[in-house]
C-alpha cells in the first residue's frame, strides 16, 4: 500500500482513531518501512522530543505503534492505560522501535486508551514519550467529538521537507490551507493550499519571498479546513498544532566526476543527493565569474556539448563544471546543495 493510499484510507474512516500529538520530531516514522533515521552527526545531541505515533488503524483489541529511536537506550518499555485511569500497565520491553499492543486484558473493543513509551537504560528511565490517545475499533456509539476536528500528523522529515497528513473527522472542506512558523515565533506563514492530504512542506512564503525549510530547525505547523475558494472563503476547522524538526545537515555531498572528454565535449557524472527532485548542470571557463546554465536533468550524468546552446568548447581550454541539487517546492524550484567544482582541460586536437 502506498503512503498516499494509506493516508486516504485513514481520512475516510468514520471515527476509528484519534491522534492527539504534543510534539513530533525529526527523523520519525517512515510510513512505508517503519525505519527511523536520526539525522544526527557524531558529537551532536538531539534536543527534540521522543515521540510515539500510530502505525496503522487500531483493531478491536490491538494498537500498533511506532516511535523514533533515542540515543543511549538499552530497550523501550511500552505502557498503556484506560484514558480515565491514572495507573499505567507495562505491556512489553522491546529493542525495536515498533510494537503492536495485543493480548492485554485491559484492552477491549470500542474503548479509549492512552499509550506511551519509556526509553530505558537498565532500570533508569532516560526519557518518556508523549501520551498517544486512541480508541479501539468496534464502538457501538459514535466516538467522542474531537475539537479541533482535523487531527494533524507527520512522517519522515528530511533536511528540507516535512510530510503531512491529517485525519478529517467530518469537516466538509473545499480545500485545506497549510500554515507554518519557526518554533518560538508568533506569525504564521503561508505554506500552500491543497484539496486533500498528503502534503509535503518544502518552503513557505515570507513577505512574498519563497523561503526554504532549514536543516536542524524546529517548526510549528497547522492545517485549516476552508469552505469556498482561495480568494473568498471561511474557516470550518483548525487542526491541532504539531512541532516538527527538520533533519540536521548531513554529510552527503554532490561530487562530480569526469567520465569522457574530447576537444569539444565534457561528459560528467555525479553522486546522488537524497531529497533532490533533479539536478542543474553549469559550466564556465576557469577564471571567469559567470556560470552558464547547461541543462536540468533527473539523471546522474550529462554530456556537455554545443547542443546545450553554449558556444563550442575550445580545445586545450580549462573549464569549471558545477552540479546543483534542485528541490521542487509549492512555490517553485530551489537549490538545496551545490557540488564542489570539477576542473577539466579539453584535449588539444
Amino acid at each position: 500500500m502506498t503512503i498516499e493510499s494509506s493516508l486516504k484510507t485513514i481520512m475516510k474512516g468514520k471515527g476509528y482513531l484519534a491522534i492527539l500529538l504534543i510534539a513530533v520530531v525529526a527523523g520519525i516514522l517512515i510510513f512505508s518501512t517503519g525505519r527511523f533515521p536520526t539525522g544526527l552527526q557524531t558529537g551532536q545531541t538531539s534536543t527534540q522530543p521522543f515521540t510515539v505515533l500510530l502505525s496503522s488503524n487500531p483493531g478491536e483489541t490491538s494498537i500498533p505503534i511506532n516511535w523514533n529511536s533515542y540515543s543511549g537506550t538499552g530497550f523501550y518499555r511500552v505502557q498503556i492505560k484506560p484514558s480515565n485511569s491514572t495507573s499505567w500497565t507495562n505491556v512489553a520491553d522491546v529493542t525495536t522501535t515498533s510494537h503492536t499492543i495485543a493480548s492485554v486484558p485491559i484492552v477491549k473493543k470500542g474503548n479509549t486508551y492512552d499509550t506511551r513509551v519509556l526509553a530505558m537504560s537498565g532500570t533508569t528511565v532516560l526519557t518518556t514519550s508523549n501520551e498517544l490517545t486512541v480508541w479501539t475499533a468496534g464502538r457501538t456509539t459514535p466516538p467522542p467529538v474531537i475539537t479541533p476536528q482535523l487531527i494533524l500528523f507527520s512522517g519522515t522529515t528530511t533536511e528540507h521537507s516535512i510530510p503531512l497528513g491529517w485525519y478529517n473527522n467530518e469537516v466538509a472542506a473545499d480545500f485545506f490551507r497549510i500554515n507554518i512558523k519557526p518554533t518560538g515565533t508568533t506569525q504564521w506563514q503561508y505554506a500552500g493550499d491543497i484539496l486533500e492530504a498528503p502534503f509535503i512542506i518544502s518552503s513557505y512564503m515570507v513577505s512574498n519571498v519563497n523561503t526554504l525549510l532549514q536543516p536542524g530547525t524546529s517548526y510549528d505547523i497547522q492545517v485549516i479546513g476552508m469552505k469556498g475558494n482561495v480568494t473568498n472563503h471561511q474557516t470550518l476547522a483548525t487542526s491541532n498544532t504539531i512541532t516538527m524538526g527538520t533533519n540536521l545537515t548531513s554529510s552527503q555531498q554532490i561530487t562530480p566526476n569526469l567520465d569522457v572528454k574530447t576537444n569539444e565535449s565534457i561528459a560528467v557524472s555525479w553522486t546522488k543527493y537524497s531529497g533532490a527532485s533533479y539536478y542543474k548542470v553549469q559550466i564556465k571557463p576557469s577564471g571567469a565569474t559567470a556560470w552558464k546554465h547547461v541543462d536540468y536533468t533527473p539523471y546522474l550524468y550529462h554530456s556537455i556539448t554545443a547542443a546545450d546552446g553554449i558556444p563550442g568548447l575550445q580545445k586545450n581550454t580549462q573549464y569549471d563544471v558545477k552540479v546543483s541539487a534542485i528541490l521542487d517546492t509549492a512555490f517553485g524550484p530551489m537549490i538545496i546543495k551545490d557540488s564542489n567544482t570539477l576542473t577539466v582541460i579539453t584535449y588539444n586536437y
